[in-house]
């Protein structure tokens, strides 16, 4: 079995312009990695919360690699 690491970023909590896009400020970005996959990234994933009230998530969009093999092993 293969070990995937997942890197979370939030890169617009501390923005200046925040209040410009309020809703999206809390936005994540979650990178899903393995050394399984060529070029090395599985998935990508983008996560906006519920906002209070709401039974779902504002914004949840996930891209995965499909297809892909492991790299051939070197000799």
């Amino acid at each position: 079995t293969v070990a995937a690491r997942q890197i979370t970023v939030s890169p617009y909590l501390d923005d200046p312009l925040r209040a410009r896009f309020e809703r999206f400020a809390a936005k994540q970005y979650v990178f899903t990695l393995s050394d399984a996959v060529p070029g090395g990234v599985y998935s990508i994933r983008t996560l906006v919360a519920a906002q209070p009230g709401a039974a779902a998530p504002l914004l949840d969009e996930e891209m995965v690699l499909d297809g892909a093999r492991p790299a051939p092993r070197n000799p």
